[in-house]
């Protein structure tokens, strides 16, 4: 019997745990390095948004029907718009990485 056990684990049980701590290792690290780029995804996007702002309270320093501040209006709601939209297309890789955290 401590043959047929001592068999099943060199050739099967030993080689399977190095497997699955290997494997849960780089796992661990993988997601270490996804939330390190969340964050600094985050943070470059919170940035960004504070420029928009700045340059916002510049434009609003202009007349309102002055053509420079209309083009500064116009650049603005552009990136308005597209800071919407790359935070929309984070947010499922957001809640796949929480749910991956989870289990």
């Amino acid at each position: 019997m401590f043959s047929d056990l001592a068999a099943w684990l060199l050739v099967g049980g030993i080689p399977a745990i190095v497997v699955a701590v290997s494997y849960r290792y780089r796992w661990n690290r993988l997601l270490g390095a996804y939330r390190r780029l969340e964050k600094y995804t985050d943070t470059m996007l919170q940035d960004v948004q504070g420029t928009i702002l700045n340059v916002q309270g510049i434009a609003n320093e202009l007349p309102a029907h002055d053509p420079i501040r209309q083009r500064i209006d116009h650049a603005l709601e552009r990136a308005d718009r597209r800071l919407a939209n790359i935070r929309e297309q984070m947010q499922p890789l957001c809640s796949e990485q929480q749910q991956d955290s989870i289990q």
